[in-house]
């Protein structure tokens, strides 16, 4: 770290500080809405798609979910799920070491389970 910096910085323009500026709140704000509103719900539709598909007719929203799972063997069309909640949990500041188990946690499972059909 650099010595007297405080607090957190933006990566791209490290001479600004997060949360500060009232524009930044608004924009920070209105990300975490969308995260909790849209994208932790996709998320959660792609792990629970599997059972969804028997109960419900999931016609509709069949298309994209074929476009993220179309891939992988119908016993592991929820792995589509992991990949994607993987992703965001490596795009947070976190020290190395816990990216590492997170990657070591994912590359393990995909070698143990082989989730594509071919």
């Amino acid at each position: 770290t650099l010595s007297g910096v405080k607090g957190w910085r933006v990566a791209l323009q490290p001479n600004i500080q997060y949360l500060k500026d009232p524009y930044h709140i608004v924009t920070w704000i209105i990300s975490i809405v969308l995260l909790v509103f849209l994208l932790f719900p996709f998320i959660l539709l792609l792990f629970l798609s599997p059972l969804l598909r028997r109960k419900f007719n999931l016609t509709r929203i069949q298309p994209i979910l074929d476009a993220f799972q179309l891939c992988y063997d119908d016993r592991f069309r929820w792995y589509s799920g992991v990949y994607l909640l993987s992703w965001i949990i490596l795009n947070i500041n976190m020290p190395y070491y816990v990216m590492e188990i997170i990657l070591i946690a994912v590359g393990t499972l995909h070698f143990v389970i082989h989730p594509y059909k071919y």
